[in-house]
């Protein structure tokens, strides 16, 4: 199924802002996503979630509370510390990062999360892919 995702990344100085929104996809890309809710502390939840390293144009990882992301296992193939609020980001057209450099754990096969406090939080994770 085609799909589009955009992002938009800006920057403000006090005096002025500049943003610019980035489109990935298109006629043959796919999307996954997954969003979570978690109500207690918990430790290695499976989350569904599948990209090919070499066919991913775009990928974010929110949380609303801190959290440890690991993916394909729960030792974890690439492992990212999320702050609250601060996404974890990577696409295509970032010049300075290839996708080998952000994750180079490979392929992802699924998502194990931990949070330590027992409070109520949401994570979200998107990606979108070339299918061709």
């Amino acid at each position: 199924m085609a799909s589009t995702h955009s992002v938009t990344i800006g920057y403000n100085d006090g005096a002025r802002t500049i943003s610019k929104t980035e489109t990935f996809g298109g006629n043959t890309a796919d999307s996954e996503s997954s969003d979570v809710a978690v109500t207690a502390a918990v430790t290695n939840l499976l989350i569904p979630f599948a990209v090919t390293r070499s066919k991913l144009q775009s990928m974010m990882l929110v949380c609303d509370t801190a959290c440890t992301i690991k993916t394909n296992t729960t030792t974890g193939a690439d492992t990212w510390a999320l702050a609250a609020n601060e996404p974890w980001y990577w696409s295509n057209k970032t010049p300075y990062c290839n996708a080998t450099t952000a994750i180079p754990g490979g392929d992802i096969t699924a998502l194990y999360y931990t949070q330590a406090g027992a409070t109520t939080s949401s994570f979200s994770a998107r990606a979108v892919q070339n299918i061709t």
